[in-house]
């Protein structure tokens, strides 16, 4: 799920024969909203035991609102690592204007992907591998090879690219070798000073997150907790997961929460009880007035009115 700039709700939902399709809510706040639907090619299915990970479709809108980004993964079984489409779609007609598969672009070649935009639209994909395991590492740190590129949006082109080694151990900041290599590509970047400060400049989502660990609710799951803030600033929400532990030994959702908070008094406004499966939300301004979009499996739209 995604809001553009125009406030139209995009929803990007998967299908089993590869035609995955995006879709378009505009006038939401009114009495007659107008849905847009094209098709975005995805992944096909096949057989279960092709997949290790559930199929993720992410959307990215491009900072002057004339394209979103479509992003269509999973991990393949047996070690195969991931597959994935990115389609860009114009939105001023809908239509599909380019599309990649990303295995069979070298300079995003890896196990696993991440993508964001910079500031300058382009979209930056981390494709990562890890590096093997010898006799008297520090199991504590993990290291792995990572290909950055940026792509230029809307034609999906590489335009920059670089490789360095990168290595974690739990919060600490990374430790990467051979980041000089991202010389040229940061230059085309605004000049960023390292490659942490880019990296960290990247933009995941719309929305602004302020989240801070110290302030959850014992109630709210480790992993289920977040602060967002609204794009005016005035308003923020606290999402809320219980959960308990299943069968296996994995997390259940069994009740999720969405708390407004206005951000100048801190005092809370209200409170949204949702499903506790395939729940995306964001904030909405129209006209001066905020709103709550939830949606639900992709195809269930709920809009609430924020007053104070």
């Amino acid at each position: 799920m995604a809001v553009t700039p125009d406030q139209d709700v995009l929803s990007f939902i998967v299908s089993k024969d590869g035609k995955w399709r995006l879709s378009r809510v505009r006038g939401w706040q009114g009495m007659e909203p107008h849905e847009d639907r094209t098709v975005v090619p995805g992944l096909v299915y096949g057989n279960r035991a092709d997949w290790f990970s559930p199929w993720s479709p992410e959307l990215h809108v491009a900072p002057n609102g004339k394209f979103v980004v479509c992003i269509a993964s999973a991990l393949r079984s047996q070690g195969r690592g991931e597959d994935g489409f990115v389609s860009v779609v114009d939105l001023a007609d809908f239509k599909v204007v380019a599309s990649i598969h990303t295995p069979d672009v070298s300079a995003l070649g890896g196990f696993g992907r991440t993508y964001r935009l910079d500031g300058q639209g382009h979209l930056v994909i981390l494709a990562s591998t890890l590096l093997p395991n010898h006799p008297g590492d520090d199991i504590s740190m993990g290291g792995s090879r990572v290909k950055m590129a940026a792509l230029s949006v809307p034609s999906l082109a590489v335009t920059d690219q670089c490789e360095y080694l990168e290595w974690l151990r739990g919060s600490s900041p990374p430790r990467r070798e051979g980041e000089n290599s991202c010389a040229a590509l940061l230059s085309h970047e605004g000049g960023s000073h390292s490659l942490s400060d880019f990296i960290g400049s990247l933009v995941y989502s719309e929305e602004v997150n302020r989240t801070d660990m110290s302030r959850r609710p014992p109630q709210c799951g480790f992993l289920g907790y977040a602060r967002i803030a609204s794009r005016d600033g005035r308003y923020e929400r606290e999402i809320c997961l219980r959960s308990h532990r299943g069968f296996w030994g994995n997390p259940v959702v069994t009740k999720s929460v969405e708390n407004i908070f206005s951000a100048s008094t801190g005092e809370q406004i209200g409170s949204v009880n949702e499903p506790v499966t395939s729940v995306q939300s964001r904030f909405g301004v129209v006209d001066g007035r905020d709103y709550l979009i939830v949606m639900e499996g992709g195809t269930r739209l709920m809009v609430y009115a924020i007053k104070d």
